[in-house]
């Protein structure tokens, strides 16, 4: 789909910004809210969480993501696949871009493996 590299670049550069500066919430809540523009709610709430535990405990952005993903329901998500989109996983979106680029993808899906896992 047409969407896939500018999500892999915008992935990137938020990947970027949480090696440079772990400590700025806003390089994860980019993380969450494009996992959730690929209906990947799982993903999204470790960014979040993570983000209220360990980096900023009073992000109102976090809370309201957070809030959005819990009472998000099976209805909307319904639609959202009606319109096209399937559940994927941002890593799988990188993975998958087109590979004109294999170098940066695969170091764009390291990194974001890296920092799920924290």
């Amino acid at each position: 789909a047409t969407y896939k590299k500018p999500l892999k670049e915008a992935l990137s550069l938020f990947m970027k910004a949480i090696c440079a500066n772990a400590q700025n919430s806003q390089g994860y809540i980019g993380v969450a809210y494009l996992s959730l523009l690929v209906s990947d709610k799982k993903t999204a709430r470790r960014y979040l969480e993570h983000v209220l535990k360990h980096v900023d405990d009073t992000s109102e952005d976090a809370k309201r993501l957070l809030e959005y993903i819990d009472t998000d329901t099976d209805e909307s998500n319904e639609a959202l696949n009606a319109e096209g989109n399937t559940e994927t996983s941002v890593a799988d979106v990188v993975r998958n871009t087109d590979s004109e680029s294999q170098g940066g993808g695969a170091a764009s899906t390291s990194e974001s493996q890296k920092a799920e896992s924290q």
